[in-house]
């Protein structure tokens, strides 16, 4: 049943007007509107006094004003007056549940006040966005180390053992949160959860591989691939390492290299004498 009704005293220069929709519940006799077209041109469907452009209302007993589309999941009472471009209610009584909310470019998830162009509310360390393998992601990058082992123009990375020894790093190139200091070869990182890649070379080394070790544990954090240089020909390659790890409490970290040949003076990497500074050993990091 579609009715046309008057929405002001009709004059010869006034015909106001509205159109609704009806229909008959099954089991019933009696017809329910179920959407209105009012003189303004706002459509409402559940509610016979739409505000906005399309305002869909579930049994709302108030709503909101200057939304451009609002929808609520259950009952609600109205809250403060806002300018929303969507606002999606998800449940309860009032606006404190939302599902992503809308304003002045910003969009918030969980938050009625969105303070940047997208933002997460939530309880921090359980809230965030989860991904298809099934994990959830609740910080986001706080912090990019970058550290080097630099010397002058021709000079030689220094001497390689038979076994695990430690690599010579010796220059912070980046540290944008203050997460860790460096002294003696040793990175000290903070509590965290840190993603890192290394690379090394080796001179003549036949088998060599990288780790991370936390020396203040005595246990390896990452371990990387195995890597083959002949000795008797003198093969100049680089091992790599990626992965990523967590510490509860700072700990004391050194970038270690193992290779299965002795050679002095230039068995962690020959120089190019570029005229440039020479860089042997790269470690960077990033905190999740």
């Amino acid at each position: 049943l579609m009715m046309t009704t008057a929405t002001q005293a009709f004059t010869p220069t006034a015909h106001g007007s509205a159109v609704s929709f009806w229909t008959t519940p099954n089991g019933s006799a009696s017809v329910v509107e179920r959407m209105r077209v009012d003189h303004s041109g706002n459509v409402g469907i559940g509610t016979t006094a739409p505000t906005y452009k399309l305002h869909v209302n579930n049994n709302a007993t108030a709503a909101l004003t200057d939304y451009g589309l609002r929808i609520d999941a259950v009952t609600g009472t109205a809250g403060a007056s806002k300018t929303y471009g969507l606002y999606v209610n998800a449940s309860g009584s009032d606006d404190a549940n939302y599902a992503a909310i809308f304003a002045s470019g910003n969009v918030g998830i969980g938050t009625t006040a969105p303070g940047a162009k997208l933002e997460i509310a939530g309880t921090s360390g359980v809230d965030g966005i989860k991904f298809p393998d099934g994990s959830i992601q609740t910080t986001s990058a706080t912090g990019h180390i970058l550290i080097t082992h630099e010397l002058p123009n021709a000079t030689y990375a220094g001497s390689s053992v038979v076994g695990w020894q430690t690599r010579p790093i010796n220059s912070k190139k980046i540290d944008t949160s203050n997460l860790v200091s460096l002294a003696s070869n040793q990175v000290t990182f903070t509590a965290g959860t840190y993603y890192c890649q290394a690379t090394a070379p080796a001179f003549a080394a036949n088998s060599h591989k990288l780790r991370l070790r936390n020396v203040t544990d005595g246990v390896t954090l990452v371990v990387g691939a195995a890597e083959y240089g002949n000795s008797t020909y003198w093969v100049h390659t680089t091992a790599r390492l990626v992965g990523q790890f967590t510490i509860a409490a700072g700990k004391v970290v050194e970038l270690q290299h193992y290779t299965t040949t002795a050679r002095g003076t230039d068995g962690l990497g020959t120089y190019t004498n570029s005229g440039e500074v020479e860089v042997y050993a790269i470690l960077e990091c990033w905190k999740n």
